[in-house]
């Protein structure tokens, strides 16, 4: 490790960590997939009209409870854990340093 701020170096990640923020994104676009097709804004006699509505309501009701809401919540863990690691890093590079200056400038 350095003494300067640089980018996260590809040995220097965790790739269980990528891994998990990949499968957050993906739950999150399943999540907002339906608002994106418009179905939830078309009035509900025109969906009857559509048919398969038993389906629809039975994968609708399987989306709310795996999808909605929960990946959110572990893309923002995974965010939080990243800021840590940095935060560890930067903490390291600045123990090195004057302390005080450094120190005012990160949370300034």
């Amino acid at each position: 490790m350095t003494n300067s701020l640089q980018p996260t170096q590809p040995k220097e990640r965790v790739v269980f960590l990528d891994i998990l923020r990949g499968f957050a994104l993906m739950g999150i676009l399943f999540a907002n997939i339906l608002s994106w097709s418009g179905l939830k804004f078309i009035p509900i006699e025109d969906i009857i009209a559509m048919g398969n509505v038993a389906v629809d309501q039975k994968l609708y009701h399987a989306l709310l409870f795996f999808v909605d809401t929960k990946f959110y919540s572990i893309f923002s863990i995974l965010f939080g854990v990243g800021f840590f690691c940095r935060f560890q890093e930067i903490r390291i590079i600045l123990s090195s340093q004057n302390f005080i200056c450094g120190g005012c400038f990160f949370f300034f």
